[in-house]
């Protein structure tokens, strides 16, 4: 490769934003839903576990990170939340 690759589109009225947007998965593209067991109970609910179904921008967790190389696309990394790491990751289950 020789030098950074732009996104463009015959279309005028598409912008590299909006392209790259459609032409990339988001994270409610690829993950239908994640429940994760904890080892222990968390104090405050008393659960050990958290699910998430709704991984839309304005409810998705911290737990999510969107990564952006431009030449590739997008990248999901799921990296569960520090309160979560602390009490323990026993399982994960991940739905596509």
């Amino acid at each position: 490769m020789s030098g950074p690759r732009s996104w463009s589109s015959n279309n005028s009225e598409v912008d590299e934003e909006t392209l790259f947007k459609r032409a990339t998965f988001c994270v409610e593209d690829i993950f239908k839903s994640v429940y994760i067991r904890f080892f222990r109970a968390d104090e405050k609910t008393g659960k050990y576990n958290v699910a998430y179904s709704d991984l839309t921008d304005d409810s998705r967790p911290d737990s999510f990170m969107e990564q952006r190389h431009r030449p590739f696309g997008r990248c999901h990394t799921l990296y569960p939340e520090r309160w979560i790491r602390e009490l323990g990751v026993y399982y994960m289950r991940i739905r596509l």
